[in-house]
């Protein structure tokens, strides 16, 4: 199978959509599930927000699940007006946002940062092989394309 330089974006966001949806690791089934949703523990600026997390979430495993396709959609659909775009702090107070225990957060966002890698490593490789065949090309066309002499 190969990857396109234009597939890693969408290959990314599916590492995310996976892992929101706690189907990248496997869930440990003893671990109480903790039921969350975003607090009041947020401040709005112009055009921004602070979302604070609290005991039962490590904010990378928050920031994951803010970035990811789900959340993403969802905040797509509530979003309000037309030349300047915007979502009210009570819409995102009321986004269900699945937390699973930390333990089971930790093991996600390892994981979730190990695909990321191998994502980036692929992205890397990919560029390599293009720079690589242009460069080869461009030596057939030089070689082709020359004066016999």
């Amino acid at each position: 199978m190969t990857t396109r330089p234009d597939q890693i974006p969408a290959l990314r966001q599916t590492i995310l959509s996976l892992a929101v949806r706690g189907q990248l690791v496997l869930q440990d089934r003893s671990d109480d599930p903790v039921p969350l949703r975003v607090s009041q523990s947020l401040c709005l600026g112009q055009r921004m927000m602070l979302i604070r997390c609290g005991e039962a979430t490590t904010p990378s495993f928050l920031e994951m699940v803010l970035n990811s396709p789900l959340i993403t959609e969802i905040a797509k659909s509530k979003t309000t007006g037309g030349a300047a775009p915007r979502i009210n702090v009570s819409t995102v107070k009321g986004y269900s946002i699945p937390i699973p225990p930390l333990a089971e957060q930790h093991r996600i966002v390892a994981k979730v940062e190990e695909l990321m890698a191998v994502c980036d490593r692929l992205e890397a490789q990919l560029t390599t092989a293009q720079t690589e065949s242009r460069r080869l090309l461009e030596a057939v066309l030089h070689e082709a394309l020359a004066p016999a002499g």
